[in-house]
């Protein structure tokens, strides 16, 4: 009994030695990634960037803030290894003309243990814009109203990987998801639980009443709102205290 005792207590040591073997966390080396170079900051309303490798869970990381901007610099944990894509998409305010562009970098690089900086030049890809799209309606597959995740998927160019930009929900079909209103902006929808593609490589356009969803939607309505301006409180910091709302597409219906 002692010995049997005994080797349950040596084999039950090992099953955990192997155990915290297997969940113990992968280390990560620290990046930053540096970018803004031409760009005041103060206009700089938005960052996503994105990590991928076949070998590593995706790194995906946004910043917003349409009153004063964001910075020019962010610190990212990547797992060591070969051929990381960082991709940084930026939304570039220019309060002269009102409109947003986004402009974008990629690089591909071996990642190794020790902490690292890493330069992205961001270049306008596309042209500029002075709305953003909504998109509100139901989603039926098959006579089925799913439930789950959107991934929202920004097409940089032809030949790079999308980038996941924003994540919104589909609750029994129902669902609110956001563009932007420019023919050169490509997007696709993803459902995140199935792999379901709802839209791909849709763009929002002011030609055609329903161009990005005529070929999934049963029906669909366009309407738009003009820019307005919102008041930011009578304990606002700022000189002029409003925002200014940009103008807005929307779009409502039911696709399949």
């Amino acid at each position: 009994m002692k010995i049997l005792s005994s080797a349950a207590a040596v084999l039950s040591g090992f099953i955990l030695v192997i155990s915290m073997s297997c969940t113990r966390d992968i280390k990560k080396s620290t990046i930053e990634l540096t970018f803004g170079e031409g760009i005041q900051s103060t206009l700089l309303r938005g960052v996503i960037i994105n990590v991928t490798a076949p070998d590593m869970q995706p790194v995906y990381l946004s910043s917003f803030n349409h009153n004063s901007g964001v910075g020019g610099s962010y610190v990212v944990e990547v797992p060591p290894g070969p051929n990381r894509l960082f991709q940084v998409l930026g939304i570039v305010y220019d309060t002269s003309t009102e409109t947003e562009t986004f402009q974008y970098s990629e690089i591909t690089k071996n990642v190794g243990s020790s902490p690292e900086t890493l330069p992205m030049q961001l270049a306008q890809i596309g042209g500029s814009t002075t709305k953003e799209a909504r998109i509100y309606g139901r989603y039926d597959i098959d006579d089925v109203f799913p439930t789950g995740t959107i991934l929202v998927r920004f097409h940089p160019n032809t030949t790079s990987p999308p980038m996941l930009i924003k994540k919104d929900l589909m609750l029994n079909g129902w669902f609110e998801t956001f563009g932007i209103a420019d023919a050169t902006a490509k997007f696709s929808y993803v459902l995140q639980e199935t792999g379901q593609v709802l839209f791909n490589q849709v763009s929002f356009d002011d030609a055609t009443l329903s161009a990005p969803f005529s070929s999934a939607a049963t029906w669909n309505l366009k309407f738009g709102v003009p820019k307005h301006y919102r008041f930011l409180g009578a304990n606002a910091t700022e000189a002029i205290p409003f925002r200014t709302i940009p103008a807005m597409d929307i779009y409502m219906g039911h696709y399949s």
